[in-house]
């Protein structure tokens, strides 16, 4: 079996705070009753140029018993990537397509600085006795087809007929 071995460079360009909120409350909140509600999305197409793309990661601490949003954060992380036109496409103007492995490696920093701002900015918080969440990025991507890969097989197989 053929194994195609794609190699990213990135950088990280910045980051920026994009939200904060807590639940306005004068007497400590139970925490037990508190889950967290994580999630990212890629920038605006028009937020992005041939060389950075910007995603946007978030957690929201949720009272699971009422569903209600009781604390966010969420941060902007923008990076420069090389060999941006192979593995970053658009559709139309709203939807991004990000190779898997690519999206990975930006999601894994980007969730990572998260938690450091959240740590910061909860404390002194009923929420700073929550645990932060560990987030499996993995379980967060989708996995797409690679065209890339799905075109390099075609066309070995359209030789070898």
């Amino acid at each position: 079996m053929d194994s195609i071995k794609q190699t990213f460079r990135i950088s990280l360009a910045k980051i920026e705070e994009t939200g904060f909120s807590i639940k306005d409350t004068t007497t400590d909140e139970q925490t037990e009753n508190i889950g967290w509600r994580i999630g990212f999305r890629p920038a605006a197409k028009e937020t992005c140029n041939h060389e950075s793309i910007t995603i946007e990661v978030r957690a929201e601490a949720v009272d699971v018993t009422t569903n209600e949003v009781i604390g966010l954060s969420s941060i902007a992380v923008t990076y420069c990537v090389s060999d941006f036109d192979s593995s970053i496409s658009f559709e139309g103007t709203d939807k991004i397509n990000i190779n898997d492995k690519l999206l990975l490696n930006l999601l894994n920093p980007a969730f990572g600085a998260l938690r450091g701002v959240m740590y910061t900015r909860f404390k002194g918080t009923f929420l700073e006795s929550m645990p932060l969440p560990l987030i499996d990025v993995s379980s967060l991507v989708k996995p797409q087809k690679s065209t890339r890969a799905t075109k390099e097989r075609q066309a070995k197989k359209s030789a070898k007929s």
